[in-house]
């Protein structure tokens, strides 16, 4: 489906726009040419929060699972390792995204204001999804510098294990 409709957005700029003006968004060609009527604006809206919504879904459920490995390691505290008992989901790790996804959608949302414009919050939202992911990253980087104090056996086999990959390779 977003294939399709990725090749009708392309296909219709080729189509409607003349080749020696630059481009705008998508959504200016499509007012401004009467292409469709101004209420398609609210649906292209709604679409570009689902791809939002749909690129941060595989992205909270991947860092949910990280802080729960690091929860059962304590290199995080070991309520992070906690699952739910029916779904198995790690409600802990989940419940951290969220707070800080919100929070950082707080301090966003003053800027989504109309005078922006579609193109533009587009690019403000994915920006604060590219921020958020980043974050919380550092606590993760943190658990990973600590994790040669919590399993020093590890990080002392280390060397034996490269020469013995060295020598199977």
């Amino acid at each position: 489906l977003l294939l399709l409709l990725y090749t009708v957005q392309a296909l219709m700029v080729a189509g409607i726009h003349p080749y020696n003006k630059p481009v705008g968004t998508v959504t200016e060609i499509i007012l401004v040419n009467n292409i469709l009527p101004s209420y398609f604006l609210i649906i292209i809206t709604i679409l570009i929060a689902l791809a939002i919504a749909s690129t941060l879904h595989p992205l909270y459920l991947a860092f949910s699972r990280d802080f729960l490995m690091a929860g059962r390691d304590e290199v995080f505290p070991k309520k992070f390792a906690k699952l739910h008992e029916k779904y198995k989901t790690p409600i802990p790790g989940l419940t951290l995204l969220l707070i800080v996804g919100i929070f950082f959608l707080i301090i966003f949302i003053p800027l989504f204001g109309p005078q922006y414009g579609i193109a533009t919050t587009a690019v403000l939202l994915s920006a604060v999804t590219g921020v958020v992911v980043l974050i919380l990253q550092i606590p993760l980087c943190i658990a990973a510098i600590r994790i040669h104090t919590k399993f020093p056996e590890l990080h002392f086999a280390q060397p034996q294990i490269c020469t013995i990959l060295k020598s199977l390779a």
